[in-house]
């Protein structure tokens, strides 16, 4: 059995042995970096904010205490990532009114979050940060928060587009929705970017394509090291024999 999450299925792909490492031996990798901490802050932020919400007519307000302490807490390089997020959902908000002005929270507030999924038949795994009901009322969109650059690089574009089929996987076999994903955003709180598509059949296939190959990799002890100027900033770089 090999469980894949949308972490390990890129891992493998950037370099097979950073995944053994990681995956298969298990060797601690040292403490996460200041842009991986600020990530987790960012996500934490997210997930907690719409739970701190208090809808009213036309308006949203936020527990104003909440607020006040996770500015106060929020490292110095978070701030930006929260202030921006908390102006896109401001317009967010506004987006839904104009749709639905009687009941604009049904669709702002998230169907699910953060929430950890795990398919045993597939042997997939994963944590969806957000999913969004459509204004059709019967689809979904699934959302990411992504606080490193905004990159509409075609090899970046793909890169995405695979993890986001895999949420889309993950969500439709879990018997938690009651309709289809047929979207997906990504949010880049960095810049208050988003980045918008429909998942279309191509992405689809590529992922089956892909997860296939990296178990049939995997289960034939294939961890070559994937040399490349990457190598440079792989948190694995001290104990690789690969210069």
């Amino acid at each position: 059995m090999v469980f894949l999450s949308k972490s390990s299925l890129s891992t493998y792909l950037v370099c097979p042995r950073l995944y053994r490492f990681i995956y298969v031996d298990k060797i601690p990798l040292g403490v996460k970096s200041p842009e991986a901490q600020r990530g987790l802050d960012v996500h934490a932020f997210c997930e907690m904010f719409y739970d701190n919400v208090t809808v009213t007519g036309s308006a949203f307000y936020v527990n104003p205490t909440w607020l006040d302490e996770q500015l106060l807490i929020a490292t110095p390089d978070a701030l930006p990532f929260i202030e921006n997020f908390l102006l896109m959902e401001k317009e967010r908000w506004k987006v839904c009114v104009e749709h639905s002005p009687k009941d604009p929270g049904k669709y702002f507030y998230p169907v699910l979050k953060e929430q950890k999924i795990q398919n045993l038949g597939l042997e997939i795994t994963g944590i969806v940060d957000r999913v969004d009901l459509n204004f059709d009322n019967k689809t979904y969109t699934v959302i990411d928060y992504k606080t490193e650059k905004f990159d509409q690089r075609p090899w970046k574009l793909t890169e995405h587009r695979r993890e986001m089929a895999f949420y889309k996987m993950l969500l439709e076999t879990s018997g938690l929705l009651n309709g289809e994903i047929t979207h997906f955003c990504i949010y880049y709180p960095r810049s208050n970017n988003v980045w918008c598509e429909s998942f279309t059949w191509r992405t689809i296939n590529a992922l089956n394509k892909k997860m296939e190959e990296v178990r049939e990799g995997i289960l034939a002890g294939r961890f070559a090291c994937n040399v490349s100027l990457y190598c440079r900033w792989c948190e694995a770089s001290q104990i690789c024999p690969m210069e």
